[in-house]
């Protein structure tokens, strides 16, 4: 029985499967979660903000909050659930903050498959003061018509 030659682009289909097969079981859900695109804030409001996450598997967000960046008395935030109907983004709105104080958010992301977690995010904001006591400014950046 004679095998057929194997052609240029059979060679490349089997070598690169076969070079990806490793990576891919490596990369299955026993990983810890990944959070590359950090932590993001808005919608602020005199006593709460909505701050957003986004990780890439199943996995709870876990923050807590303080007016001091070294977190003492940090108050928890509520655990939130990345799942990919959400595409795996947590939403999660902070309300009754102090007016007028500097705030610190850290969080991380718990894979709910093994326990590992992400690296940690951090953001720092101010919320506004009910009775103005400093110039208030507004700045806008945008991509405009795709440029």
């Amino acid at each position: 029985m004679k095998i057929p030659p194997i052609t240029r682009r059979k060679f490349w289909q089997f070598g690169l499967g076969t070079a990806c097969w490793p990576s891919t079981v490596l990369s299955g859900p026993s990983r810890a979660p990944s959070a590359v695109q950090g932590l993001a804030t808005g919608d602020l409001s005199l006593d709460g903000i909505v701050l957003w996450s986004r990780t890439d598997q199943l996995a709870d967000f876990v923050s807590e909050w303080s007016t001091h960046e070294d977190f003492r008395y940090a108050q928890p935030c509520p655990r939130v659930t990345a799942h990919g109907g959400e595409d795996f983004t947590v939403k999660l709105g902070l309300k009754e903050l102090p007016n007028n104080a500097d705030i610190f958010v850290r969080g991380h992301f718990r894979s709910l498959a093994t326990g590992r977690t992400s690296e940690q995010l951090k953001c720092r904001f101010r919320t506004p003061a009910k009775v103005a006591t400093r110039p208030l400014r507004f700045a806008w950046s945008g991509d405009l018509a795709g440029q």
